[in-house]
């Protein structure tokens, strides 16, 4: 088979952006499409709106060597290549519902492109769906292109397992990757892109719908580590055992748990995956509690921090790290922004210290979920810190961006969420972590 030389991808939020940087160090030349002027002149200029450092400096490579460019011009950004992913967000409502209709505008315009082209075009669907949702795309292809699925074009789902943080080392080392098609051809062209990138190891061919529901199967149950690990804390914090050994020596076991990601007691789940495809599965059959009962012990966890800040009869509070995962600029769903929002609802102050909140700088799903959840959370930054006696309690939040010697001469509380500074403890004057509540 020839060697593929570019691709499109559609939607340059963290998915789309850490896939062209993936694909573009292997020579692979990228046309980034995003109707966000703002993405697009940030992408160009080697820049990316979230703080992923090892995806920054491959943008940064790629743009040097020619082998992106990104564009609003869905037409011009389309033309150059037969392979397109599709990376649009597919938020969720309250109830559970997805929001596909950047999804399906994505494959109507596609439809129309396929139209006015020749040759075999491969359609790839990285966003998480519903399933039957890839199939519904491939109608709308085939009715906007009037061209055969199979023949003329392939619609293949296959779901990310990209984590923030660690984009670049998951890209080239995924646990699994996953080829769900509705025929052979497109699968086989997919794979042949997969293993020109590297990726030549742990490859399952699936049907449509399967790898469709193989994402959520995979986001729900980090959901539930997290939370299991969280309840086990507080059961814990109550008859006074050491919740960290306890999960430490659980997570030795790999042949029935599996591994240590995630059962580790900490605070609240969040970010764009977790909560919103939980949203969404508890809504595939009425029947099924467990999801449901997920995301509400994720929320009274959250509930149970307030609550024990509340009972300290404190005025005023300090938080220190409000993204929702530590070297992150992502603040989507972030549980230090849902305390905020509850430690102010109940009347207590609050400031925060994060380096990586700029206010002014903040667009697309970060502002939305930010207005939507605290419009005025800009306020509440302090640039330099105050007198460190200054707050009733230091919450330390998703990273520790207080110098210890400041803890030091804290001597009123310090909650730490994550166990960030339990290794020190013995230095402070009043200390908790989240498993000491």
């Amino acid at each position: 088979m020839a060697k593929i030389e570019s691709i499109s991808i559609h939607g340059l939020g963290f998915l789309g952006t850490a896939l062209a940087a993936g694909f573009a160090k292997k020579g692979i030349f990228v046309s980034g499409i995003d109707k966000s002027p703002e993405k697009v002149d940030s992408i160009n200029k080697g820049r990316i709106s979230f703080g992923d450092k090892e995806v920054i400096s491959l943008i940064r490579y790629a743009v040097k060597k020619k082998k992106i460019l990104a564009t609003t011009d869905f037409a011009e950004g389309t033309k150059k290549a037969n392979i397109h992913f599709v990376c649009v967000g597919t938020p969720v409502r309250d109830n559970g519902t997805v929001i596909l209709n950047s999804l399906f505008d994505v494959a109507k315009a596609l439809g129309s492109f396929l139209k006015k082209t020749s040759g075999f075009h491969l359609i790839v669907i990285k966003s998480t769906v519903p399933p039957g949702t890839t199939a519904k795309v491939i109608n709308l292809i085939k009715q906007r292109s009037g061209k055969n699925p199979g023949r003329d074009f392939s619609v293949v789902m296959s779901p990310e397992f990209l984590r923030e943080g660690y984009a670049i080392l998951d890209f080239y080392n995924p646990p699994f990757t996953v080829i769900g098609a509705a025929d052979s051809k497109g699968g086989k062209l997919l794979e042949q892109l997969y293993k020109q990138a590297g990726l030549k190891e742990n490859i399952f061919h699936m049907k449509l719908h399967e790898a469709e529901l193989f994402k959520y199967a995979n986001n729900s149950f980090h959901a539930l580590k997290v939370v299991f690990a969280n309840e086990m804390a507080r059961i814990c914090s109550t008859y006074r055992i050491d919740a960290k050994k306890i999960m430490e020596t659980f997570a030795k076991d790999k042949r029935l748990n599996l591994s240590s990601q995630y059962l580790s007691p900490g605070f609240a789940f969040g970010g764009s995956c977790l909560p919103k495809d939980l949203r969404a599965i508890a809504r595939f059959d009425d029947d099924c509690q467990l999801f449901r009962t997920i995301i509400d012990s994720n929320q009274q966890h959250i509930s149970f921090v307030v609550s024990k800040i509340k009972g300290m009869k404190c005025k005023h509070v300090l938080l220190s790290g409000i993204a929702f995962k530590k070297d992150m600029g992502d603040f989507r769903e972030s549980p230090y922004i849902f305390l905020m929002r509850q430690l102010l609802d109940v009347g207590i102050a609050v400031n925060f210290i994060d380096p990586l909140f700029e206010g002014g700088s903040i667009f697309g799903a970060n502002k939305t979920f930010i207005l939507n959840t605290l419009p005025d959370l800009a306020k509440h930054q302090i640039k330099r810190l105050p007198k460190y006696n200054d707050y009733d309690v230091i919450l330390i939040g998703c990273d520790n961006y207080i110098p210890i010697i400041y803890l030091k001469k804290h001597k009123k509380t310090i909650i730490d969420l994550q166990g960030t500074l339990y290794e020190h403890k013995g230095q402070f004057t009043q200390y908790f972590s989240i498993w000491d509540l």
